[in-house]
């Protein structure tokens, strides 16, 4: 038995993940069993994996018919051995004392997760990401963590029984998002969280075939249902009043090109219309989008047509 497993899912990253597991095996703390899920790789990734794994017993390969992140993610969760879990990406890297660090800092603090600051690279230069600012008040630390735009679960430290006892996993066939659907959960469950002010992750935005890169409105159901399922969850659990807002600026959020499109405005109306009362407080949309929403929530569809008609009219000026 290890103490941590270090999950990390593996598709087509042949050119980034000699990085990625290099940094994971130079890790000070030695104790850790490392899941490679390849996830139907047509690179040389598989292959890769293997190699490593032949070199260092800590490494276990598993291969899979591709099924996307989440699949990959929950195969790793199934097989994984050790009392804590960490997620890494396979196109990102840490720094050496990176799992010494945190995994000190939960046994100190009896903390049940632990979470680090990020480094993004991007070609040009680099950006310190905080996903949430600390806060030791759960439901303060809570709130701020949904109101963050980049609610990820890579790089932090979770015990093994979260997952476990509150059947946690990644949502299958969710593209973007799905990492909020599992780190909330987390945290919401768990009975102390803990920070380490300090970027040991590194999170690649040079690869142009990341997720990240490839967002659509194709997506947008997939976003919207996450944040639908955790309102659901904070509702059975008698959390909501105590996050409406926070969630309900996420929802809003996702579902502002509803209002671009008269063949869904009903689709805006119904989904979770209590999140209306927040729409002029919300941060996360504009002006314009806040008169069509508001428009549209109080019976008032013509105002929301003449702004869509504005914008055809603007649109084909300008083409």
């Amino acid at each position: 038995m290890r103490k941590v497993s270090i999950i990390v899912p593996v598709y087509n990253v042949d050119k980034f993940l000699h990085k990625c597991v290099d940094s994971i095996l130079a890790q000070t703390l030695t104790d850790f069993e490392l899941l490679l899920v390849d996830d139907g790789s047509k690179d040389n990734s598989g292959l890769i994996c293997d190699k490593y794994a032949a070199k260092d017993s800590r490494v276990r390969v598993f291969h899979k018919e591709n099924g996307g992140v989440s699949s990959a993610r929950n195969l790793g969760l199934e097989n994984a051995q050790g009392d804590w879990i960490i997620f890494i990406d396979s196109d990102d890297w840490i720094e050496p004392n990176m799992l010494k660090d945190i995994y000190e800092k939960a046994i100190l603090e009896h903390a049940d997760l632990v979470y680090c600051d990020l480094r993004m690279i991007f070609n040009n230069h680099t950006e310190i990401l905080h996903i949430a600012e600390y806060n030791t008040n759960k439901t303060k630390m809570l709130n701020n963590f949904i109101k963050s735009t980049f609610g990820t679960a890579v790089g932090m430290l979770a015990k093994k029984n979260l997952y476990e006892s509150n059947e946690i996993r990644y949502p299958i066939g969710v593209k973007f998002c799905e990492d909020f659907y599992v780190a909330i959960r987390l945290m919401l469950y768990s009975e102390k969280i803990c920070y380490i002010p300090t970027t040991y992750y590194y999170y690649n935005r040079q690869n142009e075939a990341s997720a990240s890169h490839s967002f659509s409105y194709r997506d947008s159901d997939g976003v919207q249902w996450v944040f639908m399922d955790t309102i659901d969850l904070f509702q059975r659990e008698g959390r909501y009043n105590e996050y409406s807002e926070a969630l309900s600026w996420r929802l809003l959020k996702s579902k502002q090109d509803l209002v671009l499109n008269e063949d869904t405005y009903d689709k805006f109306l119904s989904m979770h219309p209590d999140s209306h009362r927040y729409i002029w407080s919300c941060p996360y949309i504009n002006v314009k989008i806040k008169i069509m929403m508001w428009a549209l929530s109080h019976n008032l569809k013509f105002i929301a047509e003449l702004f869509l008609l504005a914008r055809k009219i603007k649109m084909k000026l300008f083409k």
